[in-house]
This record gives structure tokens, C-alpha cells and sequence, in this order.
């Protein structure tokens, strides 16, 4: 219970460098603990990046990193994605692009490889290989953030961590997803120049993460049998949900209404409905029906942009719909599936 360095304690982190070398090679990177991945997003945001800078991201992300781009004065470009993650012909495009408008900098390229947030998809190994020799060879820096790389249903992926050979990647684990959000715990591991820059950042700013929150992580870790136990749970329980959404929009939904991909890992699905060109239009027959879902515009990287003109009738239509399996009971799941799918043959039937 006393004052730590900004890193964590050096118990845990002698654990999770350990565990992140068994999971992600031997290769030259360090580990801090952080205070989750979203501070931990803001810091490395405010160390690698400067006012005016473009940030690239997946075409639809997380809305909660675009929120912090705006306030620091950075800006998103968004790279096209497939069902296997971002496209490295147009990553490499818009770098390019980049260049001719900005010249040559380091730059940074956010990804959720595992479990996407909001599309569920998950980066296989080829395809992070394309990406990241994309961005070696235009000098870009990989933001990793994972944070639901232990909830993979299979045999879990190779990281851009594990394939880095210069340093260029930063990679954020998170305890939220896999011990409790409310614990505000994570871990980078990048560089030793950019881990020990980002300690002295937080020694100057949030000083230390939680020492209970370290505690109770460093009792799970430290027993190898307990920490394997307890994720085997987690996984199970998630694949036994996943699987229960599945079956339940299997049998409420026809295919003319709307189309879905089980996802690998994660919490969401991303559900194309047919009925109507933009899944925004339904937001208010979704709420009359004591349902909870985010229409698909809400992840794109040009979200701020578009609720900036949404009276323009030019904002691009998306027709997807995230939808989450991570709370409620089972009925609540069967129950809020059904609820989606009348709203969408009403809608079909209009």
C-alpha cells in the first residue's frame, strides 16, 4: 500500500514480462503496468503524436480512442477494412497520401486485431504480416490495442508484438475484460526507450496504478494452475454466450432481413440488417422496444465529422448493427434477439 514507480510494482511486472514472453516471443520490449488501456491510449497518444497529427484507424473502431483525438488536436484518416481486418493496399494508400500532403513523419496506426470493437472480427497472422511491412517500410509506429486477445474461442493469434523486429509496436493488454473493469489495470509492452518514457509520464501525471488492483492481479499470475483455470472459465462462459446470440438469431431472423458472421473471439457481433439502408433510422423503434443496440455509424472513423452534418443527406448510409453478448443473463439475450428481430420485419413489412 505504498508509493510505487509509475511502471507498477516489480513483482508484477518480472510476472507479466514473463507472460508476455511466452505468449509473444523474446523479442527487445519492455512492460509497464498502466491504469487500463484507455489512459494508457491517451499517454501513448501524447508521447508519439503532436498537435496536428493524423492518427490511421481501422474504417470503423472505437469511438472512446476517436473521442481523444479531437481534444488534443490530432485527426483520424480511415484505412477500409475486410472481414480479416484493415486492407494493407489501402493502408499503404493512405500513407502515401499522406506523405504528399503532410511529407514524411512518423505516424501512428491504431488496430483491435482481436475481437474487434465493433465488428468482431479478428487480424490472422498473414494479414498482420502485410500490415506491419507496410508500416516498416513507411516508418509507421502499430498501436496494438488488445484487449480482448484472451477471449479468443480457438487457438489464439499471433500479435503484431511478436512479429516486431525495430520497436515500432506498442501493445496494450487489459485486465477489464478477462478480471474486472473496475480494477483500471493493463500492461504496454513496447521498447525499453518507450516503456521508460512511459513510466515517467505517469510518475508525473497518474503516478501508479492501483496497488490492490496490482495485488489482486499479481494472486491470479503467480499461480500458474489458477491463472490457466480462470481464463479456461472466462473463454468458456463467452463461447457459450457467443453461441446463444448465434442461435437465437439464427432462429428469429430470416437472412432477408439481416446477415451476421460468428465471430472468433471477443464480445460482438455485427449484424447487416436489410431492411433499411441506415441502421440509424431504426434507433427509435429499437428504444420503443426496450432494446439496447449501436447502429453501425457510430464506430466510423469519421463519426465526429458526421454528427457534425447529419441534416446532410450526403453522410454515407451504414446499414450495421453491433450487438453485444457480454451482459445480461440468458434470457435477456433471447429476449433482446427477439426484440430486434420484430422491429426489423415491422420495418420489412412497413
Amino acid at each position: 500500500m505504498q508509493y510505487h514507480p509509475g511502471s507498477g510494482t516489480s513483482r508484477l511486472t518480472s510476472e507479466l514480462l514473463r507472460v508476455q514472453r511466452e505468449l509473444h516471443g523474446e523479442g527487445e520490449f519492455g512492460v509497464c503496468c498502466t491504469c487500463g488501456n484507455t489512459d494508457a491510449l491517451v499517454k501513448t497518444l501524447e508521447l508519439l503524436t503532436e498537435p496536428g497529427d493524423t492518427v490511421l484507424v481501422e474504417a470503423y473502431t472505437w469511438p472512446g480512442f476517436l473521442s481523444m483525438l479531437g481534444p488534443r488536436r490530432r485527426r483520424a484518416v480511415g484505412v477500409a477494412i475486410d472481414e480479416r481486418g484493415a486492407l494493407p493496399r489501402a493502408l499503404d494508400a493512405a500513407l502515401a497520401t499522406l506523405e504528399q500532403e503532410e511529407g514524411p513523419k512518423q505516424r501512428l496506426f491504431y488496430t483491435i486485431p482481436t475481437g474487434h470493437n465493433p465488428t468482431g472480427m479478428t487480424v490472422d497472422l498473414e494479414r498482420k504480416k502485410q500490415l506491419y511491412d507496410v508500416c516498416r517500410r513507411r516508418g509507421v509506429v502499430v498501436l496494438e490495442d488488445d484487449p480482448y486477445y484472451f477471449l479468443e474461442f480457438n487457438d489464439p493469434s499471433a500479435s503484431f508484438l511478436s512479429l516486431d523486429t525495430d520497436g515500432r509496436v506498442v501493445r496494450l493488454d487489459s485486465a477489464a475484460k478477462i478480471v474486472a473493469p473496475g480494477l483500471r489495470l493493463g500492461w504496454a509492452s513496447a521498447s525499453p526507450a518507450f516503456v521508460e518514457k512511459y513510466r515517467l509520464f505517469s510518475e508525473g501525471s497518474t503516478q501508479f496504478p492501483s496497488g490492490l488492483s496490482q495485488t489482486a492481479l499479481l494472486h491470479l499470475l503467480t499461480d500458474r494452475d489458477k491463472w490457466t483455470a480462470h481464463l479456461r472459465h472466462v473463454v468458456d462462459d463467452y463461447r457459450r454466450r457467443r453461441d446463444l446470440l448465434a442461435d437465437a438469431l439464427a432462429a428469429e431472423l430470416d437472412p432477408a432481413l439481416a446477415t451476421f458472421q460468428l465471430p472468433a473471439s471477443g464480445m460482438f457481433f455485427w449484424l447487416k440488417q436489410l431492411v433499411t439502408p441506415d441502421a440509424a433510422d431504426l434507433q427509435d423503434d429499437f428504444v420503443d422496444a426496450g432494446v439496447a443496440v449501436v447502429p453501425g455509424r457510430c464506430f466510423r472513423s469519421t463519426f465526429g465529422a458526421d454528427k457534425a452534418r447529419d441534416a446532410d443527406t450526403s453522410v454515407d448510409p451504414c446499414p450495421y448493427l453491433r450487438l453485444t453478448f457480454a451482459f445480461g443473463q440468458d434470457h435477456h439475450i433471447r429476449t433482446g434477439v427477439r426484440r430486434v428481430a420484430q422491429v426489423l420485419k415491422r420495418r420489412a413489412n412497413a
